[in-house]
């Protein structure tokens, strides 16, 4: 799914997920992004340098962009 005005904001993590698996449950689309995450060396490594809680509900914009610099336009 492609989202033409897709906005850069803070998102809930279950939300942000939402966006990029729509088609799945909450929990196993924050797990898909959490696998995309953990696979993705340079996108994890990015998001830690910006200090990213392990716990935290919500991405700030700066997590957003960057996600998405790396995962694309959900």
């Amino acid at each position: 799914m492609f989202i033409e005005d897709f906005e850069i904001r803070s998102y809930s993590k279950t939300e942000l997920a939402r966006l990029y698996n729509p088609q799945v449950s909450d929990a196993a689309a924050r797990r898909l992004l959490r696998q995309w995450i953990v696979y993705n060396e340079q996108l994890k490594k990015e998001l830690g340098m910006l200090g990213t809680p392990k716990h935290a509900h919500i991405f700030s914009p700066r997590q957003v962009e960057t996600i998405v610099k790396y995962l694309g336009t959900p």
